[in-house]
């Protein structure tokens, strides 16, 4: 039906001002689409940055983007690269072949998707890798995405993982990240082409739309925090406690009950869980993390038993280390599958699990200098040995850090509470703390780009932006400077990796004690 056709002056305002509404209320929504695609573009950029392998992007022939790895063993900036014709890094003897290759792909003939090759870095030297290639779409363009592996690092490792494993764990990998983010990708650029063309339904259909884009969004961060840990191999001084053995297996037993009545709920069937615990070994390092590990050890286990049956947790200490036995009664792992049960997104569970719990472990064991294995019969159960050095009187003496006179170190105080930062203030002053105060994230920011800080403190109310989004802006900023940050919600923990995590109700005392021994511990600020 066509709509009436106003006459009267006081009808064309009326439809004008209806008109500019609509435009308006489009114009917000497409703003926040635009939004919801920079960041897509931003998480694209930090998954290139932290994959361990080096990457580069290539569009008709010229280097669009190498991330820090490929970088790194080039020996190159990545302002000297960008925008360079590829083949100039390509040794003459190899860039004959490497062209008929190339210029098969571009006819659609057959060509090698993996070659070895020599590369010249900066310094005129060569560098001999294995090249991968494989079609990309960045920022909504096609490229070609490179994959660099260095064949001397690939010899030296060769006893730990034969090269047909780091294949098959390359491809398992990749095919678990497509898995997990494209249909959320596809699902975004289809509501952003809808509304860009205008088809704009009821509000409520809008808000579902915009509401299960912010879900995508956040599962797509978690898996580049996912791939951030994984490729993590380190921990930072300041991250690394004392506790003991016992200490760590005593909390794993306490939240190992939740997760077992979760499974007999889910299959109907009992599951025994006996506990050994008899060494009090002292360990080094990320106790929650560690923890967190040996959870996702204990739910293998548990859902590898169905049936039901026997879940046994023990320790001992042997030859300065300290052991952790998990062993269940379940189905076991077939014999050509033990291998790649580490492997990221690999999982023997079926569709719809991510695979990355043994994965996540096997990276935190490895941090803390430990090892994991596994000795499994199919059908017959399997058992887990976690092996983790013994932290000796003799080692502390040797590696205890000398501590830091706090009257060089200053500290950027973010918060706009007017009671809590003039007090704390005044005790890390008291201290010999310089401290210099911000009450806005914007201020915050402004100030860290004028001089480096030691520490910033996110405080318990920052009014401009969202705390996850100023936390990732100060350590993009400046990467090492030391972070404390107080929590909002419990949930946030899980979007910020900071140095020092303060709940809520905040006990002050406690908190610049943990704050004055970060600072001791840290390095000095760079200029």
């Amino acid at each position: 039906m066509t709509a009436k056709t106003p006459h009267t002056p006081e009808e064309k305002l009326l439809h004008l001002q209806k008109t500019v509404q609509d435009y308006k209320e489009q114009l917000v929504d497409l703003s926040r689409q635009n939004r919801e695609l920079v960041q897509r573009n931003k998480d694209q950029e930090i998954f290139l940055n932290h994959c361990p392998v080096g990457l580069v992007l290539i569009r008709q022939g010229r280097i669009v983007q190498m991330n820090q790895t490929a970088l790194d063993r080039m020996g190159y900036e990545s302002k000297e690269i960008r925008d360079r014709v590829f083949w100039d890094f390509v040794d003459p003897a190899s860039k004959d072949v490497l062209k008929e290759r190339a210029q098969d792909r571009r006819k659609g003939k057959w060509a090698p998707a993996r070659f070895e090759t020599l590369l010249i870095r900066k310094d005129g030297t060569r560098l001999e890798c294995e090249i991968r290639l494989e079609r990309f779409r960045y920022r909504g363009r096609a490229a070609l995405l490179a994959g660099l592996i260095d064949l001397d690092d690939r010899t030296r490792h060769l006893p730990d993982l034969t090269q047909s494993m780091k294949t098959e764990a390359l491809l398992t990998m990749a095919q678990g990240l497509k898995q997990q983010l494209t249909p959320g990708l596809a699902q975004l650029k289809k509501n952003y082409l809808s509304l860009k063309k205008g088809n704009l339904e009821d509000p409520d259909s809008l808000i579902a739309i915009l509401d299960q884009m912010q879900a995508t969004l956040e599962h797509i961060q978690t898996d580049l925090n996912v791939l951030d840990d994984l490729a993590r191999t380190a921990y930072a001084p300041h991250e690394l406690s004392v506790f003991t053995l016992k200490e760590l297996t005593l909390t794993l037993i306490a939240q190992a009950g939740p997760l077992i009545q979760a499974a007999e709920a889910l299959s109907q069937n009992k599951i025994h869980f006996k506990t050994y615990v008899r060494a009090g070994s002292r360990l080094r390092g990320h106790p929650g993390e560690l923890l967190q590990a040996l959870l996702h050890l204990l739910q293998n286990a548990l859902e590898a038993m169905p049936a039901g049956g026997e879940l046994y947790l023990s320790t001992e200490e042997s030859a300065g280390q300290a052991l952790i036995y998990i062993q269940d009664s379940g189905s076991g792992i077939a014999d050509d599958l033990q291998a790649r049960v580490w492997d990221p997104f690999f999982s023997t569970k079926g569709p719809g699990r991510a695979g990355l719990g043994l994965s996540l472990a096997a990276a935190i064991v490895n941090r803390h200098q430990g090892t994991l294995e596994q000795t499994s019969t199919h059908n017959q159960g399997a058992i887990i040995t976690v092996k983790l050095p013994i932290f000796s009187a003799e080692t502390e003496k040797k590696e205890r850090p000398l501590k830091r006179n706090l009257k060089d170190t200053l500290v950027l105080l973010i918060d706009s509470q007017d009671l809590i930062r003039p007090l704390l203030a005044r005790m890390l002053t008291a201290k010999n703390v310089k401290v210099v105060p911000a009450d806005s994230g914007h201020a915050a920011l402004t100030r860290l780009k004028a001089r480096a800080y030691d520490l910033a403190w996110l405080g318990g109310l920052i009014p401009d932006m969202p705390k996850a989004d100023l936390w990732r802006e100060i350590k993009k900023l400046r990467p090492k400077i030391a972070t404390a940050v107080v929590l909002d919600h419990p949930d946030q923990a899980q979007k910020i990796t900071a140095d020092l995590v303060l709940p809520q109700p905040l006990d002050l005392n406690k908190a610049v004690q943990q704050v004055l021994e970060l600072l001791r511990r840290n390095q000095p600020r760079n200029a």
